[in-house]
């Protein structure tokens, strides 16, 4: 009696494991779509009020901007982090909701020479494009895609990107750092502390 009882639990235990599973794809489901929606309301959210601060270029090796959008309540909902080097650039969208970060958006672009020369003798050089969602939820990242395109062109990386298909990441690495910035960015209101974070070391 005590084999058939142990047999029966024993069988048990995938159908439990599906289950749970099938309740966990439907939880992150019903969370994607609810991130949708905030995403949706603070896009279409024209009374937001814009505020941007720019880095001194000539006392900084970190060029680049933050802007922020708050409701009339001074609500944080979007932060827009923008930087630049001497071979790329990219810019980080922070989506908040209620304080809490919810989304992510990442575009980065960098060129860099191939060692091949055109036929006019000039230096041949390729465009990296590269773009990251991460959902989150409750502080977790719960999901992250990403894209990737490179081009002789550097006129048609965003055409290429919008063309390419996200592929989903297994290892949400980034996850962590990005958590830590939103909450850093979300805190400055001038542009000599958006100085002062990229100046510590």
């Amino acid at each position: 009696m005590d084999y058939e009882v142990g047999m029966r639990n024993l069988l048990m235990i995938p159908l439990i494991g599906g289950l749970l599973l099938a309740s966990s794809q439907a939880d992150e489901k019903s969370q994607i779509a609810q991130i949708r929606k905030w995403y949706g309301e603070v896009e279409n959210n024209k009374a937001l009020k814009k505020t941007s601060y720019k880095t001194n270029e000539d006392e900084t090796p970190h060029v680049g901007g933050l802007t922020r959008y708050e409701t009339k309540a001074g609500e944080l909902k979007k932060l827009i982090h923008d930087s630049y080097g001497e071979h790329g650039s990219s810019t980080v969208m922070f989506y908040f909701n209620n304080g809490k970060l919810f989304f992510v958006y990442e575009f980065t672009e960098e060129w860099r020479f191939t060692g091949e020369e055109t036929a006019e003798g000039q230096s041949k050089t390729v465009t990296i494009g590269r773009e990251y969602r991460y959902y989150f939820h409750n502080g977790k990242c719960i999901r992250a895609l990403s894209k990737t395109v490179q081009t002789g062109d550097g006129g048609k990386v965003r055409k290429l990107l919008q063309k390419a298909k996200n592929e989903l990441m297994a290892h949400h690495d980034t996850a962590p750092n990005l958590l830590r910035q939103a909450e850093a960015f979300s805190k400055m209101k001038s542009a000599e502390e958006l100085e002062k974070y990229f100046s510590e070391p």
